[in-house]
């Protein structure tokens, strides 16, 4: 059970359908405190980006209910949860003349602000995520990591609380992977993270959601859910540990079983 003074988001029993009647979320249900990193992983359409929809009000359950800070997120006028909720979406379409500067201004709209702070903390985004000697080049001479990076530095500018990333990683390599995952890891703001690669998301997250065909399927520590009976049904993988063979560290591996 979750201490409920230091969560700030409640997700209670969210159900949501679709055109047609479509289950497409089914009883979820978490609480995430604040600085908490939660993973979300499950298979290609069981729900994962709909639920970070729904956290950030485009989408309204049909029952269930979400609580940020204590209070219904549909009673969070629009501007106030851009305050203090970010979103990275998995396929942002901005307009690919505006500078890295000028598209990482983006942020601070909410804030409706042009001040001296708000100008330092746009050159705080664009400076962490590697991007500064790149500032002034229109997005459409970036490569696809690069303009993924210029999109976190965009959501980081707004200053959240909370901060959702939906497949934070496409168009990245394995170094820029990492890098992109360590920087956010270290920021003192909470994090739901949609993340594909079971290793990658045990890295990062303090906990792990698992969704599957609509449903909850376990909401845990890494230790917890990464484990055979759990992924098994849902991946078709099994998970164990092994001593590295130089450094002797526990190494979790996920091997799916071969076909008789």
């Amino acid at each position: 059970m979750m201490n409920p003074v230091h969560d700030i988001l409640h997700v209670d029993g969210v159900s949501l359908t679709g055109h047609g009647g479509a289950l497409i979320l089914d009883n979820i249900h978490f609480a995430l405190r604040a600085g908490e990193k939660l993973a979300v992983i499950g298979p290609n359409g069981s729900g994962k980006s709909s639920l970070l929809r729904a956290l950030i009000g485009e989408t309204r359950p049909d029952s269930g209910g979400i609580h940020w800070r204590g209070r219904a997120l549909s009673e969070w006028p629009a501007a106030e949860r851009a305050k203090s909720i970010a979103f990275l979406a998995q396929n942002d379409s901005p307009d690919l003349r505006l500078s890295v500067e000028d598209y990482v201004a983006l942020g601070r709209l909410p804030h409706g602000e042009r001040s001296a702070a708000g100008k330092r903390i746009v050159d705080e985004a664009i400076g962490e995520t590697g991007l500064a000697p790149l500032r002034h080049h229109p997005l459409g001479r970036l490569s696809g990591g690069q303009r993924q990076r210029a999109a976190l530095a965009r959501a980081l500018a707004q200053s959240p609380d909370l901060l959702l990333l939906d497949e934070p990683t496409n168009h990245l390599d394995p170094p820029g992977r990492s890098a992109l995952l360590s920087l956010v890891k270290n920021k003192e703001i909470a994090v739901i993270a949609v993340l594909h690669d079971l290793p990658v998301a045990e890295a990062f997250a303090d906990r792990i959601l698992v969704l599957n065909e609509s449903r909850q399927v376990a909401c845990g520590t890494p230790e917890a859910v990464l484990q055979t009976p759990v992924i098994l049904p849902v991946f078709g993988m099994n998970s164990f540990k092994v001593a590295h063979p130089v450094s002797g560290k526990t190494l979790r591996i996920f091997d799916v079983p071969h076909c008789a």
